[in-house]
């Protein structure tokens, strides 16, 4: 037999078990150390006069003739493949307590000048914590998902951290995605409207300078001096009075508050809305002041109210719901009362047509004045028209009155 492999055991491939740990030295090679990390975790023998290598954990082996072989297949076998390489090192205690350095980075956003420890302490390795720490990184760092299926990586976790279960790229990418919702969800609880009442005064009078005035004594006893908007409605004394209070502002600041003051008069979307639909409520204000008082009517008694139940039922009428009284100085609940009216068209005809009580209610003066109705036929053409148009405004008017979500984008 060569010299050269003197030391190497020959055995019958049929009868071949793991070698044991203890003669792992004594390997082709001489005395000469391997070069591949691979040789940690294998051990050569031969094999019916081919050189094969066997791994240290499980029966799988290896064709290693140095000629022909690499050691690549070693390497990703204990990387990704065996499972008692793995299990080995999961075994160990993991309550088992080492030392650490004791940084004062708080979060991975801190930049990596600020969050710099030296002080010694205790710590117990956690393998989720770590998984977590290693989306960070990839996050802050912004590296690729493929980062964690390098070879250089693996072989520094292998050494730094033996105990610590590598995450494929699938498994990352599904961690920062976890970790990109458990963060909003944690913003949007934070995202609550947080009212506070800061004055309550009475003014002698609603010029725009006095306004000002007012809202300057009150930042300045709270010690406020950033503000970025005042939501006012559109009244000319408040162009004033906002102008009056941004100059104010930039006054305390040597770089003209937030932005310049640019956004600081906001004007009220809801009033300007309201504004619009009073202007439309005139053009029809005969029409809906009749189908008005023509539910104020059977809303008014209870045994009215009873006979126009019974009569809706005789009529057929499926609803869920009867009509509604509205207030008239809100016009969203004028648009209530003319889309439930609508569905009880038929029973309001038949009081037009039946009920002396009704009839004679129109008849009556209420403030030296005939009572408007009751709605005919060209009144309710105008109410189906003029509900198409309120809807839009109602739909807008409720996006604008929110309080758990952000109504700025409207």
């Amino acid at each position: 037999m060569n010299d050269d492999i003197d030391n190497v055991v020959a055995v019958n491939s049929e009868s071949i078990e793991k070698p044991p740990l203890q003669e792992k030295l004594k390997t082709v090679g001489g005395k000469g150390r391997s070069r591949s990390d691979a040789w940690n975790n294998f051990t050569r023998y031969l094999d019916g006069g081919r050189m094969r290598a066997q791994c240290n954990y499980c029966p799988t082996n290896y064709a290693c003739d140095s000629n022909t072989n690499g050691t690549t297949n070693m390497n990703k076998h204990i990387d990704y493949q065996c499972k008692n390489y793995h299990a080995k090192l999961a075994a160990a205690d993991p309550k088992q307590k080492y030392l650490v350095k004791q940084a004062s980075i708080t979060s991975f956003t801190t930049s990596s000048k600020e969050g710099c420890g030296s002080s010694l302490g205790l710590g117990i390795f956690n393998n989720e914590d770590t998984r977590n720490a290693l989306a960070e990184m990839l996050i802050v760092d912004e590296l690729p998902f493929r980062f964690v299926e390098k070879r250089g990586f693996h072989k520094f976790c292998r050494v730094g951290m033996p105990r610590f279960d590598v995450s494929s790229r699938r498994t990352i990418v599904r961690d920062i995605l976890q970790m990109y919702v458990d963060m909003k969800t944690s913003l949007m609880k934070q995202f609550k409207e947080k009212k506070r009442i800061l004055s309550f005064t009475q003014i002698s009078d609603h010029r725009g300078e006095t306004i000002g005035k007012c809202i300057e004594k009150v930042l300045i006893d709270w010690g406020i001096d950033m503000v970025f908007t005042i939501t006012v409605d559109n009244a000319s004394s408040n162009n004033t009075s906002i102008l009056y209070v941004n100059q104010k502002l930039n006054s305390w600041h040597t770089d003209d508050g937030i932005l310049g003051g640019k956004y600081l008069h906001l004007r009220c979307c809801a009033h300007i809305v309201n504004l619009i639909v009073n202007d439309g409520l005139k053009e029809m204000h005969e029409s809906v002041c009749a189908i008005r008082n023509a539910v104020k009517f059977v809303k008014s008694p209870l045994s009215i109210f009873e006979k126009f139940k019974k009569n809706v039922e005789s009529e057929k009428i499926k609803n869920k719901g009867l009509v509604v009284l509205d207030v008239p100085t809100r016009w969203n609940s004028t648009y209530l009362v003319l889309v439930s009216s609508l569905k009880f068209i038929k029973a309001f005809d038949w009081l037009d047509d039946e009920d002396l009580h009704y009839q004679t209610y129109f008849k009556e003066d209420e403030n030296e004045q005939k009572q408007i109705g009751p709605p005919h036929f060209e009144d309710w053409e105008n109410a189906k028209v003029f509900v198409q148009f309120l809807k839009t405004f109602y739909d807008v008017t409720l996006q604008f009155s929110a309080s758990l979500s952000v109504t700025s984008k409207w």
